[in-house]
Formats: C-alpha cells, structure tokens, sequence
C-alpha cells in the first residue's frame, strides 16, 4: 500500500513538475503585439559602435483611431552623445527625412503619455514623436536618421494605401 501511495505521490509530483507553464515575457497585451510587427529599427554605427538609434512603428495598422487620411508613425530616436535637453531638432548633427512629399503634423510625446506604453521597442531616454504624412500611392515609406559624421541609418516601413 505504502508503495501505492509513494508511486502515485512520485507520478503527480513529475505530471506537475513537467507541465507547460507560460513564460513570463510572453504577453497578452494584442496592441503590443502588432505594434511590435509594424516596427522596424536601426543604428547609426560608426566603428561597431552605436551613435544612434532610430526606431518606427507605422500607427495605422496598430489602432483603428490613427487609420485615417494620413500615414501615421511613432517615431523613436536615441543619441548616444545628445547633451541634457537638447532635442532631435536642436542637434544640428543629425535630422530626420522621411521619403514623402508633406509632412501634415508632427508632435513630441511625453513618457507618461498612454501611448508611450505600447512602444515595443521602448528606450526610456529616446525621444519620441508622432509623425504624419499624406497618403499618397505608396507601398512602403523610408524613414532616415541622416547623420553629418556617420552613415546614415534608415528603416522602411510597408504602408497601406
């Protein structure tokens, strides 16, 4: 009987032990998800080492809110060498160009901002900025972190039209 006992106790104690747990990085937030599919990033690199960082997600796929008459992106970019509260447009060593014609509105996100939480690549001393452009007939959109003294770093982004 003893024996009994000890085998099922043995067999309960290796089906639990072994049975399939969810990972902890795994998320069931379905926003991040896609945002993270509509992400792409880049370096700026000058001797393997990284100057900047240029990420981009394409907004219009990932909230139906941002799917309107425009291309919408939520772009981040980091510099290695920025001083204290200087902002990607005062660093006159790097810009940001997008392959569009018109640029209809840009705006700088705060970090507490909500959105801000679905970054999937967040990096908590990147700026970040919500950029939009006109539609036009375009399948994909370049965007490139042109840089004075590296080479340049560019993501291209599949958009819908």
């Amino acid at each position: 009987m003893i024996r009994l006992v000890f085998s099922v106790f043995l067999l309960v104690m290796f089906i639990g032990g072994c049975s399939a747990k969810k990972p902890s990085y795994i998320t069931e937030n379905k926003i991040y998800s896609v945002a993270l599919q509509n992400t792409q990033k880049n370096d700026v690199l000058y001797k393997s080492e990284v100057k900047a960082i240029l990420s981009a997600t394409y907004l219009n796929n990932v909230e139906d809110k941002y799917n309107d008459e425009n291309h919408n992106f939520l772009v981040g970019v980091f510099i290695v060498d920025k001083k204290a509260n200087e902002t990607l447009f005062a660093n006159s060593e790097y810009s940001l160009y997008m392959e569009c014609d018109e640029v209809t509105s840009y705006k700088k996100l705060d970090h507490n901002e909500l959105l801000a939480s679905y970054i999937p690549l967040k990096n908590h001393w990147a700026e970040y900025y919500i950029i939009s452009i006109k539609k036009e007939k375009q399948k994909t959109i370049m965007i490139t972190l042109e840089s004075k003294k590296y080479k340049d770093a560019s993501v291209e982004l599949p958009v819908n039209y």
